[in-house]
């Protein structure tokens, strides 16, 4: 059973260079079945950013996660694997902060807890906003 299974494999990404077409016609002309082996037992090793383009298309799609990992071959684990390090590289290459511009204003307003509300204009000096704002 192993032997017939290296065997296919060893056609698949060695003689044939992978192309499914090929295999499937193969695949189909050997009675599989009576051997009990599936087809779907070989992994499939992908790139960092076949994986990156999957679960993009996983987070674009309504598919629930499981039939999304049948439809693509794919173990829940190497799926939840590759989701968790696509949202890391996701965090490490946003920027962080992001520059605020405050729309123009005609007054800056100060409410104090008793009710006093004491208006400035945009253009006042900084220390005078904090020495205002230290007496709440």
């Amino acid at each position: 059973m192993d032997s017939l299974r290296r065997f296919m494999y060893d056609i698949y990404f060695n003689l044939l260079g992978g192309i499914p077409a090929v295999l499937s016609v193969l695949y189909d002309s050997i009675n599989i079945e009576t051997f009990g082996l599936k087809f779907m037992d070989m992994k499939i090793r992908r790139k960092k950013e076949d994986m990156f383009d999957l679960i993009r298309q996983r987070e674009e799609s309504n598919e629930d996660r499981i039939s999304f990992c049948k439809t693509h071959r794919l173990s829940l684990a190497t799926f939840s694997y590759w989701r968790t390090k696509y949202r890391k590289s996701l965090r490490a290459t946003s920027q962080g902060f992001v520059e605020l511009k405050p729309a123009s204003c005609s007054m800056l307003e100060i409410i104090y807890p008793n009710g006093v509300i004491i208006r400035l204009p945009p253009s006042s000096p900084l220390s005078d906003v904090q020495a205002l704002v230290r007496l709440s």
